[in-house]
């Protein structure tokens, strides 16, 4: 093959991948359907491309999408983000070093809610799951957060991060709880530790 051949086809092919690249939507929860483009309307594309998501990791002041699933064609991601970020003309900041981040996305391409958790330290982790209707959020908190219930979750006194549990509405985005999930905690339980990430 002829170098400007090759030339041409490498541009084609980078411009691909960049396009792709603001919709990053690969679930590490086990499901067994990835959310790819061809999953959502044109107006739900247009949302995420203006929105503040990451191209990636080293993206500073955008969110890095851990996990996504489909509900009645509406998107809904979960993902961490660092700074401030601006979803829908609505400003969100980080209270430490990272939050998570939730949010659905409708397919008109409007946002339903956005909900962000965390605390001082470096929230991340985050992945979302859906059974039999209920939205569960499994993430990582370091030190403690203050809940939406008004509680505290986690210990300060922890040296390293503490795994969560919650269960959120899908329709509203309201929490119905959220609290340390008992088999994630690995100071509590060394023997997990086998297949933790």
């Amino acid at each position: 093959m002829r170098t400007d051949n090759m030339v041409v086809l490498s541009i084609l092919i980078l411009g691909c991948v960049l396009s792709l690249s603001p919709l990053i939507l690969l679930s590490d929860s086990g499901q067994i359907d990835s959310v790819t483009r061809d999953d959502l309307s044109k107006e739900q594309i247009i949302s995420l491309e203006e929105g503040p998501f990451a191209n990636s990791i080293k993206d500073d002041n955008a969110i890095i999408v851990t996990s996504a699933c489909l509900v009645n064609n509406s998107l809904i991601i979960a993902g961490e983000f660092s700074g401030i970020i601006e979803i829908a003309g609505i400003e969100y900041r980080s209270q430490g070093s990272s939050d998570i981040l939730i949010a659905r996305l409708h397919q008109n391409g409007t946002w339903a809610w956005v909900e962000v958790l965390g605390g001082e330290g470096n929230d991340r982790d985050a992945i979302i799951e859906l059974d039999e209707g209920h939205l569960i959020l499994k993430g990582s908190i370091f030190g403690e957060i203050d809940s939406k219930d008004g509680n505290t979750v986690g210990s300060a006194d922890k040296n390293g991060h503490q795994r969560i549990i919650a269960e959120l509405t899908v329709e509203s985005g309201s929490w119905e709880f959220i609290l340390e999930d008992p088999f994630g905690d690995l100071v509590a339980s060394p023997s997990l530790w086998c297949g933790w990430r």
